[in-house]
């Protein structure tokens, strides 16, 4: 039974990844509910107390919806004066061991906003894409890779879709089973636009790391490091968990939200998590090489792959300089000019296709 608490302070643990299961699981599904224009005022700054206080409202109208108008408690003298009492839980406890039979935030079928449509198909074969837990056909696992060059744009079996930078491939079955949406990223960097359904989670594995979610847009990127896998948040929650070699999973940091990108070590078992532009995730789509804050071996190594090419260090050091830097479908000269004089360094050619950076370490 959840404790007596305030909405807000329960908001502000959710995002500080402090939340109990049951309290992330109302959060996340009254957070899916919200219009899309909401989901932006996260990526935004200043703008978080708007979006807790759009999800407070939605909360108290989604329990006088779900007919609790009884656990629903004005305690006046209190700062914020509204707090909520589950103490008939036991009204709706067989309403939520039925909901989660359905599948990850499946209480938002039961908390319809007015004049929202919820699909529920009668035979889960009328759902494109997706077999019923009676079908015998076995799926054919089907791999998409994309060119040296540009990206290759893919559309799935339930009709999400991936957008492949070069050099990148996926796995998928070419029908997706009752239980779930699964796809791997076998190299590189895709971004996904998912189609919501709430009876079929969909989920990308990248090695050892889970990412999963109902109907969102991210990024998964298996970094230049092949230990490291980074996750991009560009509208909806995202949940990204690690798993061990008996199978059990475990959250990594918290549930990202937009704007939230995750970068996690595989082999270290440590996470770092900050907040991004919208224009930064999935750049290469516009052809663009974008970064907020890497590292020149980062850079360097994307800027090898797009152009094929080799560049290499006058000193090891130098690998380790963070830059903020876009840079757009031009030629390689142009590139190497701007990434010279954003880095006070000086790129000398030693062979075709050859090239090698000099300059000092920075401070």
């Amino acid at each position: 039974m959840l404790p007596e608490k305030d909405l807000q302070t329960l908001l502000d643990q959710y995002q500080e990844g402090k939340a109990s299961p049951e309290e992330r699981l109302l959060v996340e599904q009254w957070y899916e509910q919200l219009d899309a224009g909401s989901e932006q005022l996260w990526s935004s700054p200043g703008q978080e107390p708007a979006v807790k206080e759009e999800l407070y409202m939605v909360i108290l109208q989604q329990l006088k919806a779900a007919g609790n108008k009884d656990a629903v408690t004005f305690l006046p003298g209190k700062k914020r004066g509204l707090y909520v009492r589950l103490f008939r839980l036991s009204r709706v406890a067989a309403l939520l061991i039925a909901v989660a039979g359905l599948g990850w935030f499946g209480w938002s079928l039961y908390t319809k906003q007015p004049g929202e449509t919820v699909s529920r198909p009668t035979d889960e074969k009328d759902r494109p894409g997706i077999r019923g837990r009676t079908s015998v056909l076995p799926a054919k696992m089907l791999t998409v890779r994309s060119g040296e060059t540009g990206y290759k744009k893919c559309q799935l079996p339930d009709g999400s879709t991936a957008w492949l930078n070069a050099g990148s491939a996926i796995s998928y079955p070419d029908h997706f089973t009752a239980l779930e949406r699964m796809v791997r990223v076998e190299r590189g960097e895709v971004f996904f636009k998912v189609l919501r359904d709430t009876l079929h989670p969909f989920r990308v594995h990248t090695g050892s790391v889970i990412t999963t979610v109902l109907g969102t847009s991210f990024l998964v990127k298996q970094g230049f490091q092949q230990n490291t896998v980074e996750v991009s948040v560009k509208t909806g929650i995202v949940k990204v968990e690690k798993t061990n070699q008996t199978g059990a999973s475990a959250l990594v940091g918290r549930n990202l939200l937009p704007g939230d990108q995750l970068s996690f070590d595989t082999t270290a078992n440590t996470y770092g998590l900050k907040k991004i532009p919208a224009g930064v995730i999935a750049a290469f789509i516009q052809g663009r090489l974008v970064y907020e804050d890497a590292s020149l071996e980062e850079i360097v190594y994307d800027i090898n792959h797009k152009y094929h090419i080799s560049i290499q260090f006058d000193h090891e050091q130098l690998k380790n300089c963070h830059y903020r830097i876009s840079i757009d479908d031009i030629p390689l000269t142009d590139c190497l000019q701007i990434l010279s004089t954003l880095t006070n360094t000086r790129i000398e050619k030693q062979a075709e296709g050859h090239y090698k950076i000099i300059g000092q370490a920075c401070n």
